[in-house]
């Protein structure tokens, strides 16, 4: 859980530090993606999620309120021209985003878990396919050696030794 937490704490870190214009808000839906698709309880995934989103809000209130990031960005461009109206359209952006991407990645995950077992159910069938053929060949070997000995297979009949049977007919067998 650790690594999906420093990874949305590393990219909130960054906003704050360059502001919530900037470039680095790419990797919010990156991260939620990450999230979404990991092998850990739904729940968590989901507040994980949610906190990045209030967090990044939050982050977006202050510029708002005149508290601009550490560095000189878009952010703070954005403030000393008063544009309320885009900060506050490109967080709604980033938030929509983060959402989406986080629930496309469960729907991801559960499609590919789906597919894991449709194919774990595919490949015993044919398991039991194969060990069926290969009974099946096993009792046709068996019978084709049974066809080849006749009664007198393996014994000396005067100067000769009988061998295996290669026909059989109406009057007796030929050996």
């Amino acid at each position: 859980h650790s690594a999906q937490f420093l990874g949305l704490a590393g990219a909130l870190m960054l906003i704050a530090h360059l502001g919530v214009m900037s470039p680095v808000v790419c990797l919010l839906p990156v991260a939620g993606y990450y999230s979404g698709v990991r092998d850990v309880p739904a729940t968590w995934q989901r507040w994980v999620v949610v906190l990045a989103g209030v967090i990044y809000a939050l982050l977006a209130a202050f510029s708002l309120a005149g508290h601009p990031p550490l560095s000189e960005t878009l952010t703070a461009m954005a403030i000393a021209r008063n544009d309320v109206r885009g900060i506050s359209l490109t967080v709604f952006g980033v938030e929509t985003i983060l959402v989406g991407t986080f629930f496309l990645a469960r729907a991801s995950r559960v499609a590919t878990l789906q597919a894991m077992e449709q194919l774990e159910a595919a490949r015993r069938g044919i398991q039991q396919r194969e060990a069926l053929l290969n009974e099946a060949k096993a009792d046709f070997n068996h019978a084709l050696q049974a066809g080849r000995l006749g009664r007198v297979t393996g014994q000396t009949v005067g100067s000769w030794l009988a061998g295996d049977v290669i026909g059989r007919g109406g009057m007796g067998e030929i050996y």
